[in-house]
């Protein structure tokens, strides 16, 4: 993305210009808040209790991601 191909596309995190390792966020449906990630760093947007850069664990004493709960 970018007007010279600069930046990965929204979705997306890695260098689009030197090492160009554009890769998907695959941040966790019921554990984010959407789909983006940090195009630098691949770091989900996690919801309240959530932890990890796909926001796919529940902080310690806490359970119910894969449910939503």
């Amino acid at each position: 993305g970018g007007d010279t191909c600069e930046i990965c596309l929204e979705g997306y995190y890695g260098d689009a210009v030197i090492t160009k390792n554009c890769t998907p966020c695959q941040c966790h449906s019921n554990g984010s808040v959407s789909e983006v990630c940090n195009r630098e760093s691949g770091q989900c947007q996690c919801r309240e209790n959530v932890i990890g850069r796909q926001c796919d664990e529940c902080k310690p004493e806490t359970h119910g991601l894969a449910t939503g709960g």
